[in-house]
């Protein structure tokens, strides 16, 4: 098992200097290593890079950081440096980590996965969504893959209408019968459960609970204190 780790730490090193090669031509790469060490500001890497600016890459090893190298910019008229705390905008991870609040609510007893939707959003109860079930939502098998008259035309910040659209909405297809990623939805619909369930929103539930007690420098919604630090998309 130790050389299993070993071979997969290995890996990870390789795969770390790899990606910031690949990345960036030419520019200061920061952070340390493994057993390397510190890396100096004027190391650069050769290999050709891609369109890219900027980049970070960072891998923990047993709750200690073993890889952390970051460089390049945040911006492209390459004024601003990539820092060791630069955030970035992770996409559809976020799915991943709203997970990870709907695990804490599971291992509290507070929700069943197998129950409907509408024992908590008891509105969702409405044109043909009502045998859906929680499950449906996480598993992308709730036939609500988007909106059926496009977006709201709304700020993206206002939960509630967004909210009202999906649960208003018929399904595209009958719930719990075929997969179809739900990439444009997915937030409000499993995010509003947790909402129902807990009385907060997502983003406070993960920074309350989650983010702050573990020390994670993840957010779900950036309040403006923190937008400095965000590189450009």
């Amino acid at each position: 098992m130790s050389e299993l780790i070993i071979a997969f730490l290995i890996i990870a090193l390789a795969f770390a200097g790899l990606s910031i090669g690949l990345i960036l031509r030419n520019q200061p790469i920061k952070g340390s290593c493994g057993g390397m060490g510190n890396l100096q500001d004027g190391s650069s890497c050769e290999i050709c890079g891609t369109t890219e600016l900027g980049c970070s890459v960072a891998v923990e090893y047993k709750g200690k950081e073993v890889i952390n190298l970051y460089g390049g910019y945040t911006d492209e008229t390459k004024t601003n440096l990539w820092k060791k705390n630069t955030l970035v905008n992770v996409w559809s991870v976020t799915k991943a980590v709203t997970g990870v609040c709907i695990a804490k609510l599971i291992s509290e007893n507070k929700l069943d996965v197998n129950n409907k939707v509408s024992y908590y959003w008891p509105e969702y109860d409405c044109n043909g969504k009502s045998n859906t079930k929680v499950i449906d939502l996480l598993t992308h098998r709730a036939g609500m893959f988007a909106f059926e008259d496009n977006y709201p035309k709304c700020s993206w910040n206002d939960w509630e209408e967004f909210t009202l659209a999906l649960e208003k909405q018929k399904p595209f297809r009958e719930p719990g019968l075929s997969q179809g990623y739900h990439a444009m939805t997915f937030a409000w619909l499993v995010g509003e459960i947790i909402r129902r369930i807990d009385g907060r929103m997502p983003g406070d539930y993960f920074k309350e609970d989650i983010a702050e007690p573990f020390n994670l420098d993840f957010h779900i919604g950036l309040s403006e204190e923190n937008i400095h630090r965000c590189a450009d998309v």
